[in-house]
């Protein structure tokens, strides 16, 4: 069943489902995509703890700084590498009367 779920419980959502069917014998690896905000979320939260107990008093504009880098390179992307990470969702429809 389809379920409202925020940012990092869908993330982890997905990734389950996915290693789950691999487990199961579905040789599709599309869900390893999930993979990428997964990696972001940890190496965020290392960094971060670095960052605060090293350099306490600069650590938010380290990170404001490094947020504003990320968003210009994502900006400056070309599009063949933007379009590669899009990933198509299949929607299936319960047949009509059912």
């Amino acid at each position: 069943l389809p379920i409202g779920l925020t940012y990092v419980t869908g993330a982890l959502s997905r990734f389950g489902r996915g290693v789950g069917r691999f487990i199961l014998g579905e040789r599709k690896v599309d869900w390893s995509i999930q993979l990428v905000p997964w990696i972001g979320m940890v190496s965020g939260a290392i960094s971060g703890a670095i960052l605060a107990s090293f350099f306490p008093g600069g650590a938010l504009l380290v990170v404001s700084l490094t947020v504003f880098a990320v968003a210009l390179a994502s900006m400056l992307m070309p599009r063949s590498l933007r379009t590669r990470y899009n990933q198509r969702v299949a929607i299936k429809r319960a047949p009509k009367g059912a």
